[in-house]
């Protein structure tokens, strides 16, 4: 019975392993499908003479409209933890965290703003 009911744990950690995984791998496709798109406008508009500040912030721009559309999937069940009358005191919380401020005494906000500042500064500078 023991092996019978580790079989069955085993079999459904691979199972929620691999959800996981494709997960992970539909949330960073957007990304890579984007970097292989702008370097591919690059090297056919080269006569356009383009603006790598301008594509960069056009695609940024679409990025944050598609995050603001998606947020709501952060209250499926089996997705996310939050429920949607819950999202904006989330993000709100978020928010104050990202200050320094801990919204609720679960919170652990150590480290904020630098950290998040220091991470886009190196990725600006680099």
């Amino acid at each position: 019975t023991t092996s019978s009911s580790d079989e069955k744990a085993t079999s459904s950690s691979s199972v929620s392993d691999l959800f996981y995984a494709l997960i992970y791998v539909s949330s960073v496709a957007p990304t890579a499908l984007a970097f292989v798109l702008k370097e591919q406008v690059f090297r056919e508009s080269q006569h356009l003479n383009l603006d790598i500040f301008v594509v960069n912030s056009f695609g940024s721009i679409v990025g944050l409209c598609f995050t603001v559309l998606l947020l709501p999937i952060a209250s499926v069940p089996g997705l996310g933890k939050v429920p949607l009358s819950q999202l904006p005191e989330y993000m709100l919380h978020g928010l104050q965290c990202f200050t320094g401020a801990n919204g609720t005494d679960q919170d652990n906000c150590t480290g904020s703003p630098l950290a998040p500042l220091l991470y886009l500064g190196v990725n600006v500078l680099y």
